[in-house]
């Protein structure tokens, strides 16, 4: 499997919200619909970094083109569910014991 493009991403985005309006009907309401949306996206996005980079939310930070105490704010938000994730077999909570993102 190739690596994805922005291209594509944007390819592949564009079709998936095409295909939910559209499948709404006329009378349907849509509102909310962009917070529907990039909360949807921005919580697992940021859960698929920190994956990759270890739970370095500085490198995180970084990749995502976020300040880090932006993404301890995400982090921390409703929006964006802590996960545990598993590096080659060492389990590590993406917050820390304290508390501090």
């Amino acid at each position: 499997m190739q690596p994805a493009s922005a291209e594509s991403i944007r390819a592949f985005i564009d079709q998936m919200v095409d295909s939910f309006v559209s499948a709404k009907g006329p009378e349907e309401d849509l509102e909310g619909l962009h917070s529907l949306v990039m909360e949807s996206v921005e919580s697992r996005l940021i859960q698929m970094v920190l994956k990759k980079c270890h739970g370095n939310k500085a490198r995180a930070a970084k990749i995502l083109g976020l300040h880090r105490n932006t993404l301890a704010q995400k982090l921390a938000s409703v929006t964006v569910k802590p996960t545990t994730l598993s590096f080659g077999g060492l389990r590590r909570s993406n917050r820390s014991s304290s508390g501090r993102v």
